[in-house]
């Protein structure tokens, strides 16, 4: 038979006071202790009485945190903590934590020994902007913060700004979006009516009208700078 224990920083579950061989003990550890081991106390023979294998205790709850990461520093800057307790990580200039437009996060020691969110900072990278549509760079494939680049659109898009240069930032690259499309206005032409019109049209669309009095239909269409290219005129004389 194994009596029941008296556990300093816990209590035991239940209101049997002798448990037979191989018996299990259920016992709950104080808030900020834990149990020693994780496999429940059996009644056992030990020797010529009985008694609990694993023993049952209680231990501390510790947040460990180990040497910071390039790039990261902690406030205060010490390696064992107990649940509730907090941590500032600070993130280096061109390092993140959580999103690339935050340098700075308070963590929290929890009750299972494990931090809320993980205390490090990683280093702010632009991906390649080959992979973005209609941009074409420099070779290479991750950059750094502040790193510059130069790029051109594809065919039917421009630089956002008229820039031929991209800079990495928090937020990624800039000037965002690299490239817009080219479009063409639609045109005003006089004494004749536009088939099917739309305010913008993109590079190689066309756009169909009709003089007045006559039911031909012309075409032209919207070339890369912006200008369309056919015939544009319905004069009085047509």
């Amino acid at each position: 038979m194994c009596t029941k224990p008296q556990i300093e920083n816990g209590t035991v579950l239940g209101e049997i006071s002798e448990y037979k061989k191989d018996e299990t003990l259920s016992f709950a550890c104080d808030r900020k202790f834990k149990p020693t081991q994780h496999l429940p106390p059996r009644c056992t023979k030990v020797g010529y009485r009985g008694g609990w294998v694993p023993t049952p205790a209680c231990d501390p709850v510790r947040c460990l945190l180990r040497t910071p990461d390039q790039g990261t520093r902690y406030e205060p800057d010490t390696s064992v903590f107990t649940p509730d307790d907090t941590v500032t990580v600070k993130c280096d200039r061109g390092f993140y934590i959580g999103s690339h437009s935050t340098d700075t996060r308070v963590i929290t020691c929890k009750q299972d020994g494990k931090w809320d969110f993980v205390p490090a900072c990683h280093e702010i990278k632009c991906d390649n902007p080959r992979r973005e549509a209609h941009v074409y760079s420099t070779r290479g494939q991750k950059w750094k913060l502040d790193d510059i680049v130069t790029y051109t659109c594809g065919e039917g898009y421009k630089a956002t700004d008229g820039s031929s240069t991209a800079t990495c930032t928090r937020d990624g690259w800039t000037p965002k979006p690299l490239c817009e499309a080219v479009t063409c206005k639609k045109p005003n032409i006089t004494n004749s009516t536009i088939i099917e019109p739309k305010m913008e049209y993109r590079v190689t669309e066309e756009v169909s009208y009709r003089c007045d009095g006559h039911q031909d239909i012309h075409k032209a269409t919207c070339k890369s700078d912006g200008s369309w290219s056919g015939f544009l005129d319905c004069t009085a004389e047509f």
